[in-house]
């Protein structure tokens, strides 16, 4: 796809989200990995709370 086809296709699916009631519509990369060393060290930091789910299975998140 052209960056044209993906902008308008961008577009496409944040009109169709505003149509179906969402408040806010983004597209963001697949690519995680940049996240990893913040995601890490919000771990380390507790800032997971009880949600020790999070913690686990680091290697499949990124």
């Amino acid at each position: 796809m052209s960056d044209i086809e993906l902008h308008s296709l961008a577009s496409a699916i944040k009109d169709w989200g505003a149509e179906l009631g969402f408040q806010q519509v983004a597209i963001t990369d697949i690519d995680l990995s940049h996240y990893r060393s913040s995601y890490q060290r919000w771990i380390e930091e507790g800032c997971h709370g009880e949600m020790q789910y999070m913690a686990k299975n680091q290697d499949k998140r990124f």
